[in-house]
């Protein structure tokens, strides 16, 4: 397929916006990192790798073609550059703040079903604790009720 200079230079402008959109993808998963554990790392790491991919593969289909050319991987490579030389440490401390503020919302909507989960285990902590003592009373009883079956068995059987 052949292409005009001009749209050559028009994918390769657009290749460039793909790499800088990546870099913000990027800082979001940054961002997100920063307020999970280690477990959570590697999904994060597969989902920026296939959001990444499957952007690029759309953006391919649509304007080259599947063809992939030097300048195209330039233009992404250079994209990411720019973002990253110019507005990365801003836009990371937004989407941090933004994904701080979120995180205490969920907290804060959550919280009523955490205190009802915590009543409910006290609750059940507690009649675990009666049970636990009526079973060992039992135990006690039935032990005892139990010895005294064998005694009386043993003396029986002297006679």
């Amino acid at each position: 397929m052949e292409f005009s200079v001009a749209d050559q230079t028009i994918t390769f402008l657009f290749t460039s916006l793909l790499g800088f959109f990546a870099g913000i993808i990027y800082d979001f998963y940054k961002a997100v990192n920063n307020k999970t554990n280690n477990k959570f790392h590697t999904i994060t790491d597969i989902l920026f790798s296939i959001t990444v991919a499957v952007i690029s593969f759309i953006f391919l289909f649509n304007f080259n073609g599947f063809e992939v050319r030097l300048f195209n991987l330039f233009g992404f490579v250079i994209g990411v550059i720019v973002y990253f030389l110019t507005i990365s440490s801003m836009v990371f401390r937004i989407l941090k703040k933004f994904i701080d503020f979120f995180v205490k919302i969920f907290n804060f909507l959550l919280y009523p079903i955490k205190f009802l989960c915590i009543i409910i285990y006290r609750i059940l902590n507690f009649f675990t604790k009666k049970i636990k003592k009526i079973f060992k009373k039992l135990n006690l009883l039935f032990n005892s009720v139990k010895n005294s079956i064998v005694k009386l068995i043993k003396r029986t059987r002297k006679i």
